[in-house]
């Protein structure tokens, strides 16, 4: 006998809302509590950054949830809720043969949904869709595997790499300059570690930008949100460089399940001669290790070869596009060809 399978399509903040502990057994059940599509920070990008175009739809089975999808909809097109201040899209569905079902019930005529920035460790497999995939690399990320101890991660990385800090640290001390490394756990010293960041980042190149975290700014609230939601918890951090006293670099770690994601970094361009941001990598990889916080370190950033040196393991982050019908694909196909004639 078939079981009933049901699809329903809510407003993303209501919806969510409306099934917190779903959502928490969910994340829970496919994802291993990822901080990244945890309630709290979903909640938050929802509260701060949603509007009258987000919805949750969300698949039942028997009385159990099988499926929450936040998507956004875009004329004859759906695509993964997915704001600036999130690295990867919230996809949870346990079987990708229930997506024929969502596309019927999604409202409006729906020709195909863009999932962004898929992260293949948190979604199930593509080629499992039976619905016509087209696939494109996004980024490179990289994860810090830690197991073991930060002497043996750190004989194990590249002798370029190794150099390279060597000769940082060596020209800080040659300069006669001390350093300290702050490490804020507790709500208040979140809160306060925040507003430093939020100065430090507003006299750096990402204010000219417009990209800067500003305290009384939706970005700002947002920011705020979430540090107050994982600092009640115990799973936020901010790690802090202070060269001579003065704020140097500054990196936000959220925490969840076994895992630490670097939600946000910045550093001083006045001190830019030692690369702090460099530095103060070492130093929070090392607290890491230290601390047994965590069984992984997820940098969640498009990696160039420098940066994948760091790393134990890397991967690809894709964009994916599943057509309803594969004769929209095959279309879509032809009128690309058509256009580069």
């Amino acid at each position: 006998m078939t079981r009933d399978i049901r699809w329903t399509v809510l407003p993303l903040l209501a919806g969510l809302e409306a099934r917190q502990s779903d959502w928490h057994e969910l994340n829970a059940r496919l994802h291993a509590d990822h901080p990244l599509t945890s309630f709290a920070f979903m909640h938050a990008l929802a509260r701060h950054f949603s509007d009258g175009n987000d919805f949750l739809a969300l698949c039942e089975q028997d009385g159990q949830l099988r499926a929450a999808i936040p998507l956004t909809k875009q004329s004859l097109r759906w695509r993964s809720y997915l704001p600036a201040q999130s690295q990867m899209s919230a996809l949870m569905i346990d079987d990708l043969g229930l997506l024929p079902g969502l596309m019927a019930a999604l409202p409006g005529p729906t020709l195909w949904m863009d999932w962004y920035a898929v992260d293949p460790l948190y979604s199930p497999p593509l080629s499992a869709s039976p619905l016509r995939v087209e696939r494109q690399p996004h980024v490179t990320t990289l994860n810090i595997d830690l197991s073991g101890s930060f002497e043996t991660y750190w004989q194990s990385r590249s002798r370029s790499l190794r150099d390279d800090l060597k000769n940082k640290w060596n020209r800080l001390k040659k300069d006669g300059r001390g350093h300290e490394l702050r490490i804020s756990n507790t709500a208040d010293d979140v809160s306060a570690a925040l507003t430093r960041y939020a100065a430090l980042e507003g006299q750096s190149w990402k204010a000219e930008q417009g990209t800067a975290v500003a305290l009384g700014t939706v970005q700002g609230d947002f920011y705020t949100d979430v540090l107050q939601r994982f600092a009640a918890t115990g799973q936020a951090t901010v790690y802090e460089m202070l060269i001579d006293g003065e704020l140097a670099a500054s990196e936000i770690v959220l925490r969840g399940g076994r895992m630490s994601v670097l939600l946000k970094t910045t550093h001083a361009e006045t001190f830019q001669r030692y690369a702090p941001g460099y530095l103060l990598d070492q130093l929070v990889i090392e607290a890491e290790f230290t601390s047994r916080a965590s069984d992984v370190i997820e940098f969640y950033t498009s990696a160039n070869d420098a940066k994948l040196r760091w790393g134990t393991g890397q991967r690809t982050i894709e964009h994916a596009r599943l057509y309803r019908h594969a004769l929209t694909a095959s279309v879509v196909r032809l009128w690309r060809r058509a256009k580069q004639k």
